[in-house]
C-alpha cells in the first residue's frame, strides 16, 4: 500500500523530529554533565582552600597556645613543683581562676615523672570553674602523648582531642628548669575548649561554619595534604555532602599522638555556584520533559538551552580572565613598589652617605665639646635614620620571598660579644645594666647565618634597653646538642607588654604605644622581620611574660656542626703596609658633595684622586692618562656607570693597555645590579654609605706590578 506523499513526508518529519530530539536529548545530557564536573571542579577547589583557611585558623589558635605551655613547662616554679609538689603554693598562685581567664588556658594537667596527675584545673568560656575531664586522671591519658610517654624535651604534642564529650585544643610540653639544662621530670598539658568563641572567630576569618564531629563519616573523596607551620603536614578528605549542595571533609589535625580522631566539618557552596547547579538540574529535568513534545517546541527550547550554557560558560570564561588581569595587577604593583624602593633608597642614601662620610671625617679632626658633641649627634641620627631605611627595604625583600639564608661557619662567641659591645654603652647611657651570659659549654664555631642571627639580636636588645629604666637586661646563649639548636634569651625588668598587645606583638609596624603622644619611636617592623628572620632559619621565637614587670624573649635556631679541622679560628690578618706607592685614582660620580666625600676620604689615606662628574668626563680622563683604580657611580643622566665601563673596556681593548680596576660605588639596592655591574666588566662593588676602611681594603686589593 502507498502512502500520500503528504502523509509519507509527515511520519518522515516526525521521525526526524523524534531522532532529533532523541539527539538534541543526548547532547544536552552530555553538555550538562562536562558544565557540571567543571563547576564541580571549581567547587571542589574553592572547598579545599576553605579547609586550608580552617586549618591556619585552628593551628594559630594553636601557636598561641604552645607558646603559653613551653612559657610554663621551661619555669623553675614548675620544675620544683613537680618534683616536690607537697605543701606548695605553686597552683593557687599561677592556676588561680582570675589568672587562668585572662588567658587562653581553659584546662591544665601537671604531671610528674611517673605519669602521676599532681594538678589540674578546668574554666568554661565565661572564666568559671567547672568539673575537670575526668580523662586527665586516666593513666592511659598520658600514654598516649609522645612527650608525656617518653619524657622526651625534643617531642611535644599538639592537636585536638575530646575530653569531658567535648573538643579541646591541646599543648603538652616536658618540664625542666628555664635553663633547659635539667633532665625533664614531668609535663604539662594546657588546653582551650573549641566552643563558640574560637568557632565564631575562625566563621569570622573564613566565612565558613565549622562543627567538630566525635565520629565523623569515612569518607572516600579527594585526598588533601595540608601543611601549617605547627602541625606540620595534616592529612584531610573531601567528598561531595549528601544533598550534593556541599562538601564534607574530614581532616585529622595532631602531632606525635596515634590515637588523634578526625575533625569534621561540612562546606557550602558560595551563592553564585549553587545557583548555576540549580539552573543545571531544571535544566535536565525540563530537557526530559520536551522529549515527549513536539519537534518545534524542542529546537525551540534546545536552541534556548545551547545559549544559556554558552552565557554560562562565558561568564565563568569572563570570571577567570578577571581573575588573571587582577593576578597581573598584582604583580605589576609589586613590580612597581619595588622600582619605587630602588628609587627611594638611591635618592635617600645618596645624601646620607654625605652626611655619614663627613661626619666621620669631621670626628676625627680636632673640636671643642660643643662641636664634638654635635657631631656625634649627626651621626647617631643619620645611623638611624640608615637602620629604618634597612628595615623597610628588608621587610619588602621578606614579604616578597626574595630574601636568602646562608649558613656559613660563625664564631657564636664573637657575634654575641659584638652585639653585647655595640650595646652596652647604650643601656650604661639609660642607666642599665648589660649582661652577657655565655654558656661555657658553646661550640668554637657554628654553621648559621651570622648576619641574620645578628639582625634578630641587635633587634631584641635594642628594645630591651628602649623600654628599660634602671633596670638590668641579659643576653644568655647556650647550645643544645639532640637537637642541634643554639638558645637565646633576651630578659629584661622593663615596662613589660599587656595581654592586649601580646595578641599583635610580632605584626608589621604594630608598636606598644601608637598613641600621638607617645615616649618610644621606631617604625615597628623590628618583631615582624626578626619572626620572619627566624622561621626563615628554621627556628622560632616566643614571647614570656616576666612577673611582677618585664619581658622575655626566646630564640631557638638549628644549626650544622662545623668539621674539626675548620673550628680553628682564623689568625689575625697581617697588617696592612701604608700607602706609600702612587697610585692614580678617578672618582666619578654626577653628585659633586659624593664626589669630594671620595676625595676627602683618599686624602686621608694620603692619596689624590681626579674627580669625574660625568661618564664623558670619565672616559676624556681615561684617554688622557690611564687611571690603576676607577671609583664609580651606576646612576648618572645620560651615560650610566654601565655603559661608561663598557666603553672603557673597549678603550682598553683597542689600544691593548692592561685594564684598570673598576669599582661600583652607588646607592642602588637591586640584587639585579651586581650582576650587570659584573657584565659590564666592573671588579667589585661597594654600597653607600661608604666607610674609610672599605675604600682602603679597594686600594689594597689592586694588583702590583
Amino acid at each position: 500500500m502507498k502512502l500520500p506523499p503528504r502523509f509519507a513526508a509527515d511520519i518522515l518529519l516526525t521521525l526526524f523530529g523524534l531522532g532529533a530530539a532523541v539527539m538534541a536529548f543526548v547532547f544536552s545530557l552530555q553538555l550538562s554533565s562536562d558544565v557540571r564536573g567543571q563547576l564541580g571542579r571549581i567547587q571542589e577547589e574553592a572547598s579545599a582552600n576553605r579547609v586550608r583557611s580552617v586549618l591556619q585558623a585552628l593551628d594559630q589558635d594553636l601557636q598561641n597556645l604552645s607558646s603559653y605551655t613551653l612559657g610554663y613547662a621551661m619555669w623553675d616554679d614548675s620544675y620544683a613543683f613537680v618534683q616536690a609538689p607537697q605543701g606548695s603554693a605553686y597552683p593557687g598562685t599561677n592556676y588561680a581562676e582570675s589568672v587562668l581567664a585572662a588567658s587562653p588556658i581553659q584546662l591544665v594537667g601537671i604531671y610528674d615523672a611517673t605519669g602521676r596527675l599532681l594538678f589540674s584545673a578546668a574554666l568554661d568560656e565565661t572564666g568559671r570553674t567547672v568539673a575537670v575531664p575526668p580523662e586527665l586522671s586516666v593513666p592511659a591519658f598520658a600514654a598516649r602523648f609522645t612527650a608525656l610517654k617518653h619524657l622526651d624535651d625534643s617531642e611535644t604534642f599538639a592537636g585536638i582531642e575530646w575530653l569531658g564529650g567535648k573538643p579541646y585544643l591541646l599543648s603538652a610540653w616536658p618540664v625542666t628548669n628555664s635553663a633547659r639544662t635539667a633532665a625533664p621530670k614531668g609535663a604539662i598539658v594546657f588546653g582551650t575548649l573549641v566552643g563558640k568563641k574560637i568557632l565564631s572567630r575562625v566563621t569570622a576569618l573564613t566565612g565558613l561554619g565549622v562543627q567538630p564531629q566525635r565520629d565523623p563519616p569515612s569518607l572516600a573523596g579527594k585526598e588533601l595534604d595540608l601543611q601549617t607551620p605547627l602541625l606540620g603536614t595534616s592529612q584531610a578528605r573531601l567528598a561531595p555532602s549528601p544533598d550534593g549542595r556541599g562538601f564534607i571533609a574530614t581532616v585529622t589535625l595532631a602531632r606525635n599522638s596515634s590515637a588523634a580522631l578526625p575533625v569534621a566539618f561540612e562546606l557550602r557552596l558560595p551563592a553564585r555556584l549553587s545557583q548555576a547547579a540549580m539552573h543545571l538540574d531544571r535544566a535536565v529535568r525540563i530537557d526530559f520533559l520536551l522529549v515527549s513534545a513536539a519537534f518545534a517546541t524542542f529546537v525551540l527550547f534546545a536552541g534556548w538551552e545551547i545559549s544559556r550554557r554558552r552565557r554560562e560558560s562565558q561568564r565563568l570564561k569572563a570570571e577567570r580572565a578577571h581573575a588573571e588581569r587582577l593576578a597581573e595587577e598584582a604583580a605589576s604593583a609589586d613590580r612597581a613598589k619595588s622600582a619605587f624602593l630602588a628609587v627611594m633608597s638611591h635618592e635617600i642614601r645618596t645624601p646620607l652617605n654625605a652626611i655619614i662620610g663627613y661626619a666621620e671625617l669631621l670626628e676625627h679632626t680636632p673640636h671643642d665639646p660643643e662641636a664634638a658633641q654635635a657631631i656625634q649627634t649627626i651621626r647617631e641620627s643619620s645611623g638611624g635614620l640608615l637602620r629604618v631605611l634597612n628595615d623597610i627595604l628588608d621587610f619588602s625583600k621578606i614579604e616578597a620571598g626574595a630574601l636568602a639564608i646562608h649558613c656559613e661557619p660563625v664564631s657564636i662567641r664573637a657575634l654575641v660579644t659584638e652585639v653585647h659591645s655595640l650595646f652596652e654603652l647604650q643601656a650604661l647611657a639609660r642607666d642599665n645594666r648589660l649582661i652577657l651570659d655565655l654558656d661555657p659549654a658553646l661550640p668554637p664555631r657554628l654553621a648559621i647565618d651570622g648576619a641574620r642571627l645578628k639582625q634578630v639580636l641587635s633587634n631584641l636588645v635594642s628594645n630591651a634597653i628602649k623600654f628599660s629604666h634602671h633596670g638590668e637586661i641579659r643576653l644568655a646563649v647556650a647550645a643544645d646538642s639532640t637537637p642541634r639548636r643554639l638558645r637565646i634569651s633576651v630578659t629584661d625588668d622593663g615596662i613589660g607588654i599587656t595581654p592586649e598587645q601580646e595578641a599583635r606583638l610580632f605584626e608589621a609596624f604594630n608598636q606598644v604605644d601608637s598613641s600621638p603622644t607617645r615616649r618610644y619611636d621606631g617604625t615597628g617592623l623590628g618583631l615582624a622581620i626578626s619572626r620572619r628572620l627566624c622561621l626563615l632559619m628554621g627556628g622560632k621565637i616566643a614571647f614570656q611574660r616576666r612577673q611582677p614587670q618585664g619581658s622575655i624573649f626566646h630564640v631557638e635556631i638549628p644549626f650544622e656542626p662545623v668539621a674539626p679541622e675548620q673550628t680553628a679560628e682564623p689568625a689575625a690578618p697581617p697588617a696592612i703596609p701604608p700607602i706609600s706607592a702612587p697610585i692614580d685614582i678617578l672618582v666619578v660620580d654626577d653628585n659633586p658633595t659624593n664626589a669630594r666625600l671620595l676625595n676627602a676620604i683618599l686624602k686621608r689615606l694620603g692619596l689624590e684622586a681626579r674627580i669625574a662628574l660625568s661618564g664623558a668626563e670619565a672616559l676624556a680622563c681615561v684617554e688622557e692618562r690611564r687611571a690603576d683604580l676607577i671609583l664609580m657611580d651606576i646612576q648618572m643622566p645620560e651615560m650610566d656607570g654601565f655603559e661608561t665601563t663598557r666603553r672603557i673596556r673597549t678603550l682598553e681593548s683597542s689600544r691593548q693597555i692592561p685594564p684598570c680596576r673598576i669599582v661600583a660605588v652607588t646607592a642602588d639596592i637591586l640584587e639585579t645590579s651586581h650582576a650587570t655591574a659584573r657584565a659590564a666588566g666592573m671588579d667589585d662593588y661597594l654600597s653607600k654609605p661608604v666607610k674609610p676602611a672599605q675604600i682602603r681594603a679597594v686600594i689594597e686589593a689592586i694588583p702590583r706590578a
